[in-house]
């Protein structure tokens, strides 16, 4: 992983994770994103994690299927084997731990394939984050009512949807967006008219700021 720390950080500075999508490189993300100028313009450091491709099998509703070659597991619970949720949380316990930025304001934000990561993520560790930013995703089990990942968080995390009217998993981030409405959670549903999946569809500073503006 890389950590980025701004020249204007503080220690009271937010953090961010970010979260690459498939076929794609940490450093890459960091230099193309657009997210690396908004840390600079406001202090906040950066961890930016390495995807490791892979097929990853998930059983749900007694049904099992593979998801072949994504960089993150968006779809396992840690005891039932994910790799990444545990990296996760230890880049996140390591940084904090340094007493060097709030541990109120930690957030995730993920774009497509880390897209569907940083929902998840936000679901299962609700309680150590401020925010989930979630681009070109969704719930990676669609979002409907009874969405498993929703109906398990132990606290409303706000989340912020931003997509493309193009993208595949438009109508699914419209679903998530409902059912975490309907649940009580803080929720935006940035809507990109007429953009697709790539490139990251709209201004990156959209979420940003929404997710700048929630703390534990």
């Amino acid at each position: 992983a890389i950590l980025y720390v701004p020249a204007s950080a503080t220690s009271s500075s937010q953090l961010a994770i970010l979260l690459h999508g498939n076929g794609d490189t940490d450093s890459n993300f960091l230099a193309t994103s657009g997210l690396q100028p908004l840390a600079d313009a406001d202090g906040t450091v950066l961890i930016v994690p390495q995807g490791i491709p892979r097929d990853v099998t998930v059983t749900l509703g007694g049904q099992t299927q593979t998801i072949p070659g994504v960089d993150w597991d968006a779809y396992n619970t840690a005891a039932s084997g994910n790799i990444d949720l545990p990296f996760l949380d230890q880049l996140r316990a390591q940084v904090v731990s340094t007493g060097q930025v709030d541990p109120s304001h930690v957030f995730v934000f993920g774009y497509s394939q880390g897209g569907y990561l940083s929902f998840l993520y936000g679901m299962v560790t609700s309680t150590a984050l401020s925010c989930s930013a979630v681009l070109a995703a969704s719930s990676p089990f669609g979002g409907g009512a009874g969405d498993p990942l929703i109906s398990g968080a132990a606290r409303k995390i706000p989340v912020i949807l931003q997509i493309g009217t193009l993208d595949s998993a438009y109508s699914a981030a419209e679903q998530t967006e409902s059912t975490l409405m309907a649940d009580g959670f803080p929720t935006e549903l940035e809507a990109i008219a007429g953009a697709g999946h790539v490139p990251i569809p709209g201004d990156v500073s959209v979420p940003w700021a929404y997710c700048e503006g929630m703390s534990l």
